[in-house]
């Protein structure tokens, strides 16, 4: 996996997800930075690297702009254009991406209550569950099955 720079994540995500500025009496909704959705997406990153598409598109969109620091320092607009090109060529990953950080972004409770949604945990009642420990079905990934093979054919009645 490439090391993203920390700037360079903060570019791209607020370049997907600008938020809006105040405007009269409209919600002020916040950048993706904001709200940390760039942190996320490296945790994403650390957390998932078997996920290369996520990698690869980031790595993709550095390339095309000339590097980490040629994509920071562009115009918006332009840096839209890049990503844009991007998008075309590999819409499969791209699109992986952009779920993932709006996912994020819509889950933050500033952005919530931007919409005038409650800010609480999604579950029933606003109780939050932790993230599901993976080693704890260790020993059952690896066991052998101890049930019957499915029948293809149809059951007769």
């Amino acid at each position: 996996m490439t090391d993203f720079p920390a700037n360079f994540l903060v570019a791209v995500v607020d370049l997907l997800l600008p938020g809006l500025p105040a405007s009269g009496q409209d919600a002020v909704l916040p950048s993706a930075s904001e709200v940390a959705v760039d942190q996320k997406l490296l945790v994403h990153l650390e957390k998932h690297a078997d996920r290369l598409e996520l990698s690869q598109i980031l790595s993709t969109i550095a390339e095309t702009a000339g590097g980490f620091d040629s994509f920071i320092a562009m115009d918006q607009e332009v840096g839209a254009n890049f990503v844009r090109n991007v998008e075309a060529a590999y819409p499969g990953a791209f699109q992986a991406l952009l779920s993932l950080l709006a996912a994020d972004y819509y889950e933050a409770p500033e952005v919530l209550e931007a919409f005038g949604w409650p800010a609480r945990p999604p579950q029933p009642n606003g109780y939050h569950l932790s993230d599901p420990d993976e080693d704890l079905l260790a020993d059952v990934k690896t066991r052998t099955p101890f049930w019957r093979a499915a029948s293809n054919k149809p059951r007769s009645e």
